[in-house]
């Protein structure tokens, strides 16, 4: 049994740690991270290597001999790519060994995101490992922790509600949509404004399979959005008549003015003859005359609103945090338990090994004194013996494998006390 010389680390930066102008001079794009994950192999000189780079955090994952050195090597490397920006020692983090086992689970599982339990990270950990496996960067070693992290993304998400319920104010917008109307499966909806909340928004609506029309002070703005999601661009000025046409609106501009008054839902409800009306105004400051709720099957939510289902649903995934970190130490746990047990897997190998070659030898000795036809039942005889032999210090060894205490040491006296650092030869010539 030799000494675990793969140790497990994660060398990065985060939203905890470093301001949004350091993690973005830190951010690897998907273009260049094949081109980095090689520099940087050969910079640390590691088997192992998987770089996680997303808006709010980037992080270098790999195994090594020595962990200072390493450190080092990272840091120096992160501080070229961040150019004319000092990366202060407290900018950065550096876990080894079981935390840095439980730093990957946590992550995978979505407790270390800005927002907890969010989705999004477990796929680019998966994408972040494929390309490393493209690259050769991967030993079986990280094939076997990387199956652990997403098998334990997938239980505490399977076995909690740290995912349940909505945390952002686009995707809250649309579960309140379908609160009040239901299905939104074929059903029209306008959105106005095409920055990054109508875009969120226009991509869950896109999920629901949505009839999406965008409009947008910048024609042209509404036309990307558009495309992008599959939905029909409409001039600005034609706001009024489209409103005859949709079953939802959203807004989510940064105008200064309502964009919709009383007056243009009352005319729209007459030409649509009194049916249904929603809309959702996640604009700052409010786009909607509050009085539009004065005409007929009218219903208007707000931020306020909004920021009410998305506070109660944080709260609920806090709640959640403590039996999701049970699972996390449950499976850092288990993960080096299976280490340790392949790491004497050898030592048992050699141990039945061993036993098996002198029973040979001692079969041979004494073939000539045994009739052709008990040879085969000699040979079962002595193989029992030697398996009857080995069961108390196989199970010992294994036992050996979960000791926190000096395993190591232990298991060069076992080696020696068996004879095991020596041929059988070798150990013939010593009698």
């Amino acid at each position: 049994m030799t000494k675990l010389t793969k140790i497990p680390f994660v060398i990065g930066s985060s939203f905890h740690t470093a301001p949004l102008e350091m993690l973005e001079k830190l951010s690897i794009g998907k273009d260049e991270l094949q081109s980095v994950i090689k520099e940087m192999a050969g910079w640390v000189q590691t088997e192992d290597l998987v770089v996680l780079s997303t808006c709010n955090r980037t992080e270098i994952i790999g195994s090594t001999e020595d962990i200072e050195s390493t450190r080092q090597k990272i840091v120096t490397y992160l501080n070229t790519v961040c150019g004319d920006i000092e990366l202060l020692p407290e900018h950065l983090y550096c876990h080894s060994e079981n935390d840095a086992v439980a730093h990957l689970f946590q992550v995978a599982s979505g407790m270390d995101s800005m927002i907890m339990g969010e989705t999004e990270i477990i796929g680019q950990l998966q994408q972040a490992f494929a390309v490393s496996q493209c690259e050769g960067l991967v030993s079986n070693y990280f094939v076997q922790l990387f199956d652990a992290v997403f098998r334990t993304g997938k239980r505490v998400r399977t076995e909690t509600d740290i995912d349940k319920g909505t945390t952002s104010v686009a995707k809250a917008a649309v579960h309140m949509s379908k609160r009040i109307v239901g299905d939104l499966a074929q059903k029209h909806v306008l959105m106005i404004g095409a920055g990054e909340t109508g875009r969120l928004a226009c991509t869950y609506l896109a999920e629901e399979q949505a009839v999406i029309f965008v409009a947008n002070r910048t024609d042209e703005k509404a036309r990307q959005l558009a495309s992008e999601v599959n939905a029909a661009p409409v001039p600005f000025e034609d706001i009024a008549s489209i409103l005859t046409k949709v079953d939802v609106v959203y807004l989510a501009t940064g105008a200064k003015t309502p964009l919709i008054t009383k007056a243009m839902i009352a005319d729209a409800q007459k030409k649509r003859k009194g049916e249904l009306l929603l809309v959702v105004d996640i604009s700052l400051p409010h786009n909607v005359d509050p009085s539009i709720t004065d005409v007929g099957n009218v219903f208007l939510f707000d931020m306020n609103d909004l920021k009410e289902m998305v506070a109660t649903s944080i709260s609920k995934r806090t709640a959640e945090k403590k039996h999701a970190q049970c699972i996390v130490r449950e499976e850092t746990e288990a993960f080096f338990d299976r280490q340790r047990t392949l790491e004497v897997g050898p030592l048992i190998q050699a141990l039945r090994s061993s036993f098996h070659e002198v029973s040979q030898q001692e079969l041979e000795r004494f073939e000539n004194k045994f009739r052709t036809e008990d040879k085969a039942l000699l040979e079962q005889f002595a193989q029992s013996i030697v398996n009857k032999l080995l069961h108390w210090p196989t199970m010992g060894v294994r036992e050996l494998a979960h000791e926190q205490d000096a395993p190591f040491d232990k298991a060069q006296w076992f080696e020696k006390l068996f004879g095991l650092d020596k041929t059988v030869e070798e150990r013939k010539s010593k009698k």
